[in-house]
């Protein structure tokens, strides 16, 4: 086995402060500071009676301020984020951010501009080197969430999104904007400013009065505030009628006071009243009323007009810039024209910034106004030269991206191209692929396709989403590099070109040779300093290649810890979490859930948020935790989790050994059809990834199967071959031990009792060496059996106690390999001995085991076999095993005394199999069959009905019997007395299981005795494997006892946490609260002890979004509101924080 001890932890870099964070801020785009500047109120009219109404409720989540262009709506939003409270973000949004990963990105630099002093650097370095195929705005989404509730845990904000109409219709961006609603809570609170209603859910918000919208009709000015709209910004007094006149011609809008005053600037001031009352109705008549009047910009002096049009281009006006930009256009004083338009008020905006100082933004209809004159006024010529111009005087200043957009604007295609490639590499760094590749995409094709580094950035972007054609792009990069002797393009795009053929499952040959090239080449420069980033993005990728490819996990391990050195070093936390995420992946494919855990542990949690790749490993190590304590349960919940996250992101990588796990968990369930059917899935995965070692995984998943089953021939035959495949993709490994395992315990079931020894001998001392604890304790439990079978009972003994008591030092109560037959048979015979601790550590693993068991059936695929070895017989009467086994809970199926269920094709009708659900619904003993009759016949005559019934009993009565046995149907269903019954003695029926463990519960209760009261809990918890009968949904008379069946369980899981709460064990009753409202989401009480559970942990977010949940479910569901006292439990909460 190789060396697997050596993990390198992860060193978050210091947080910078101080001048850090200003040189930090100085480095942000300038496109960007002016997008997160609060705009300057200096010149606004403050409007108290809608700040206070926005602010009042305290319940307040999101302000929606909406309305027509020019009404004011930033202005207020300004005015609410700079009020005393909560500190104020703003972003002011434009069509690029319909990008989430611009959108996020903005985000983030509005908190840390509004929280000075707080480092957010950890969440600037999202996830851009995703592993799932799917990045998208899902993963992105997520990390907001948690950057939002991370902020607004320490300190209350307001965040303002002004502009949220300007994002396209289907903006991927809005999926942000709803988990920052979702995320936000009182006081801290969500503004938005939109010229419509956004596409959000907002209407649950709506009901629960957690909602203020401010529309048209709030925003337009009052007549007292259009006195002081004049009176402060113009001198202008007005008296009451005519400001009652203004008021009903332009119906308060914002916008047409300021055309009004540009109207009564030209008229002298002793006929301003008079002209207000006659001649300003005309002049404001029809289209003198539109936004952006010809009127009003032709009223301006030539200079100002050919200034607006010039600077129409500049997203933010920077008047040093500007004034060199214009030093030859007949423009005049910029100083004086910008303050002349902000004195006016004429739609441009001031910002300020500590660091930048002063800059201006035109409204955005009056810049779309101004750039159209910009594209008819002035010649093409023109355009280009001031275009180039401004691109010049940006790239001079480091403003790298503005130049290159001015750049392509100026069709100055080589200067374009030279500052595309300057700043590539940050922005793949930052997850920007759009933007990069639209830049690129502008760009003569023929200049991308002569350009090996162009198109490599242009594929990047895609190499996930075009799969093959990346393939051949990255290819023909890498030759272009190779013939130039560039270094560092060679690394980097046999990086992508390995990452896209794992992706897409090519060919394994020419996998094979481009991981030789690369570990190669990162061998022959691993001695000099030049290209860190790029070799670690290398190795990273060769080790995914070799462990999610080929499966050499030797090498990918190797390859893994080069990687996290190598980003370790260059304090890189992007590629340090995704090398140790793959790391984690080679541990978990490895066996090695201890290292993976502990690895996993080393992941800053602020990080982790950002990866789904970090959950799903989190949860395969869970899964296998939840297997070894027999929680079955949890095993399938986070299994579910994983499915929903391996769709969503497309974590493909992880999916062969999802599948996997999906088949251990369905072993323990004993659902072997769907084992077979999983097996059969991870033959056609390996066939597509053409990786054996899943091959392996899909044959020694036959081969467990076959035990459990007692097709132990055939389970030799598929746990050798899986033995043979695992050993050439992996050498001596957990796996390959574990398929000797198996192979040690066929072994003992065939007689071949000296293989068995052997094998098993060798798989304990490889698990001991490894520190496996739960396979060493499955192995020595299989060594007792051996040694007691050769006679060796002082050996058998030795060997159960250091097993058992292995298992129980560690937690283990159930095992992943060995059947319960053979565990029970293993722990059978040191039970007589009441007073020792092996017999009781015996008495709690058989406690844990199934309660009835099949019995295998036999050493040979026939069944039956004199070689096959069976535990003692527990079940039945006396000992014995029941004569039907009967299942309603998950799904209906019958089992024979042998073990057989029995298939569809055996029932030979459904109204046989009708009768017997029929029989069970109505309590299993003395039925009168006229019920019966009642239930399956309701429309047919008494005679017809009767005789029906009797054939129909008798059927059922031939059925039960086709195990061999002619009198057991007979004996299982007697009629007597016109009454139907079930032998109870000779049947089990998993429902009559399920209440006795609830009656007790309720004795347990009754006794104040908690520990066997979780017992109890535990036991019909793992009995009620899912809704009684779910396979009928419309037989009315088997829908109340299902109704009633799932109460009870629901109790009982409540029962569960309120036992973990009183342990302290919060996360376990946590979880039992959220299963529980999983099965019912009205289930109120659970969501009030789901509340209190999160408060009492500090998970304060949480639990107000529980609350919420439940409202919006309430809403839609049954249209009303949560009950008073859980509104209350909220409020407290909310008051709390």
């Amino acid at each position: 086995m190789w060396g697997l001890t050596s993990f390198y932890a992860l060193r978050l870099p210091p947080k910078p402060t101080g001048s850090a964070l200003l040189n930090r801020k100085a480095m942000i785009d300038q496109r960007i500071i002016s997008k997160i500047t609060l705009p300057d109120l200096s010149r606004a009219i403050p409007r108290p009676r809608l700040v206070q109404r926005a602010t009042d409720s305290r319940a307040a989540r999101v302000i929606l301020i909406t309305g027509q262009a020019a009404q004011g709506k930033s202005t207020l939003a300004a005015e609410i984020a700079r009020r005393p409270g909560p500190t104020g973000a703003w972003m002011h949004l434009d069509s690029t951010d319909s990008d989430p990963v611009n959108f996020f990105r903005l985000l983030v630099h509005a908190l840390e501009t509004s929280r000075r002093g707080r480092d957010v650097s950890t969440f600037l370095k999202n996830p851009a080197i995703a592993l799932g195929t799917k990045a998208g705005a899902g993963r992105i989404a997520e990390l907001a969430g948690a950057f939002v509730d991370e902020i607004i845990a320490r300190t209350p904000v307001r965040i303002v999104m002004d502009g949220l109409d300007q994002l396209s219709g289907n903006a991927e961006s809005m999926a942000l904007v709803q988990r920052v609603l979702d995320a936000i809570s009182p006081p801290s609170c969500l503004v938005l400013v939109s010229r419509e209603t956004p596409p959000l859910h907002l209407e649950s918000l709506r009901i629960r009065q957690e909602l203020v919208v401010l529309d048209n009709g709030d925003l337009a000015f009052s007549t007292d505030e259009i006195y002081r709209f004049y009176s402060v910004l113009y001198g202008l007094r007005l008296a009451p009628p005519q400001l009652a006149m203004i008021r009903k011609i332009t119906d308060g809008w914002a916008g047409g006071l300021v055309l009004v005053w540009e109207v009564l600037r030209h008229v002298p001031d002793d006929q301003r009243m008079a002209f207000i009352d006659n001649g300003l109705p005309a002049a404001m008549h029809g289209q003198r009323l539109a936004y952006f009047s010809e009127a009003v910009f032709s009223g301006l002096d030539e200079a100002t007009r050919n200034f607006l049009i010039r600077s129409s281009i500049f997203e933010t006006i920077d008047p040093p810039m500007a004034a060199r930009y214009l030093d030859d256009q007949p423009v005049g004083d910029i100083d004086a024209i910008i303050n002349t338009l902000v004195r006016r008020n004429l739609f441009i905006h001031p910002l300020y910034d500590v660091k930048t100082g002063w800059g201006y933004r035109y409204n955005q209809l009056f810049r779309d106004f101004l750039l159209d004159k910009f594209h008819r006024v002035l010649d093409r010529q023109t355009q280009q030269a001031l275009f180039g111009r401004a691109a010049d005087l940006a790239w001079d200043a480091g403003r790298f991206e503005e130049a290159i957009r001015f750049f392509l604007q100026a069709e100055a295609f080589d200067k374009a191209a030279a500052g595309i490639k300057k700043i590539a590499m940050g922005l793949s760094a930052q997850g920007r692929f759009a933007d990069l590749a639209g830049w690129i995409d502008i760009l003569p094709g023929a200049m991308i396709e002569d350009d090996a580094w162009l198109s490599l950035y242009r594929a990047v972007g895609r190499r996930i989403s075009d799969g093959r054609r990346n393939i051949r792009v990255f290819s023909a990069a890498l030759d272009r590099f190779n013939t130039k002797g560039d270094q560092r393009g060679q690394l980097l795009a046999l990086a992508y070109l390995i990452e896209s053929a794992v992706f897409i499952g090519h060919p394994a040959p020419a996998l094979n040779r481009w991981l030789e090239t690369a570990w190669a080449m990162l061998e022959r420069v691993s001695g000099n300093r030049y290209y860190p980033f790029a070799k670690a993005v290398l190795w990273m990728q060769v080790a995914f290649g070799f462990i999610s490819g080929t499966g050499d996990l030797q090498k990918g391990l190797s390859a893994c810890r080069n990687a996290m050195l190598l980003a370790s070093t260059i304090e890189d936390e992007t590629l340090t979490v995704n090398a140790t995420i793959i790391h984690v992946f080679g541990y978990t494919m490895a066996g090695e859930f201890a290292a993976a855990e502990k690895a996993l542990a080393g992941i800053h949690q602020l990080v982790a948020a950002a990866y789904p790749e970090y959950r799903a490993l989190r949860n395969l190590v869970r899964i296998k935790l939840a297997l070894s304590k027999g929680d079955l349960a949890s095993a399938q919940r986070l299994l579910d989790y994983n499915q929903e996250d391996i769709d969503k992101f497309g974590l493909l990588f992880l999916y062969p050994i999802h599948v996997d796990f999906s088949g251990l968990l369905q072993i323990h369930q004993r659902r072997f059809d769907a084992v077979g059917r999983t097996a059969h899935h991870l033959t056609d995965v390996a066939t597509l990834a053409a990786n054996p070692l899943y091959n392996g995984l899909a044959l020694r998943l036959r081969a467990l199967k076959a035990y459990h089953q007692g097709h132990y021939e055939r389970a030799c035959r598929w746990a050798g071959e899986a033995a043979e495949v695992i050993s050439r993709s992996l050498g001596e490994s957990i796996h390959l031990f574990r398929c000797r395992l198996i192979v040690g315990m066929v072994a003992y079931h065939l007689d071949d009792l000296t293989g068995a020894r052997q094998a098993l001998e060798s798989a304990r001392d490889f698990f001991s060496r490894m520190s496996s604890h739960l396979s060493l304790a499955e192995a020595r439990l299989g060594l007792s059996l051996v040694a007691r079978a050769m006679g060796e009972d002082e050996a058998a003994q030795g060997h159960l106690e250091s097993g058992l008591s292995l298992a129980a030092s560690k937690g283990y109560e159930t095992f992943p390999i060995l059947s319960a037959f053979d565990v029970a048979a293993a722990c059978s015979p040191v039970l007589p001995d009441s007073r020792s601790r092996t017999a009781r550590l015996a008495r709690r693993v058989l406690a844990r085991l199934s309660p009835h068991p099949p019995v295998p059936a036999g050493g040979s695929d026939a069944g039956g076999g004199s070689g096959a070895r069976r535990p003692a017989e527990t079940s039945g009467k006396g000992g014995s095993r029941p004569d039907l086994d009967i299942r309603t809970l998950g799904g209906f199926e019958v089992r024979l005394g042998g073990g057989k269920v029995l298939a569809d094709a055996q029932w030979t009708g459904l109204r046989q199999k009708l009768l017997l659900k029929a029989i069970l619904v109505n309590g299993c003993r003395e039925i009168p069959k006229d019920i019966l009759m009642d239930a399956l016949w309701p429309d047919s005559s008494q005679e017809a009905a009767l005789k029906r019934f009797k054939v129909t009993l008798h059927r059922l009565r031939r059925i039960l019997a086709s195990d061999g046995n002619p009198r057991a149907g007979a004996s299982c269903i007697s009629l007597k007395d016109n009454r139907v019954s079930l032998d109870m003695g000779r049947c089990r029926v998993d429902v009559n299981d399920f209440l006795a463990a609830c009656d007790q519960i309720r004795q347990f209760r009754r006794d104040d005795d908690d520990r066997r009261l979780l017992s109890a809990c535990r036991r019909a918890a793992e009995i009620y494997r899912g809704d009684f009968l779910p396979e009928e949904p419309y037989l009315s008379w088997a829908e109340t006892k299902r109704a009633a069946l799932k109460d009870q369980y629901l109790t009982v899981l409540m029962e569960m946490a309120g036992l973990f709460e009183r342990k302290g064990d919060l996360e376990q009753a946590v979880r039992h609260c959220g299963i529980v409202i999983q099965a019912d989401p009205l289930a109120e009480q659970a969501h009030q002890q789901l509340m209190r559970l999160l408060q009492r942990q500090g998970r304060r977010s949480a639990a107000l979004k529980v609350y919420r949940d439940l409202a919006d479910t309430l809403a839609a569901e049954l249209d009303t509101a949560p009950d008073p006292a859980t509104t209350r439990l909220y409020e407290e909460i909310v008051r709390a924080s």
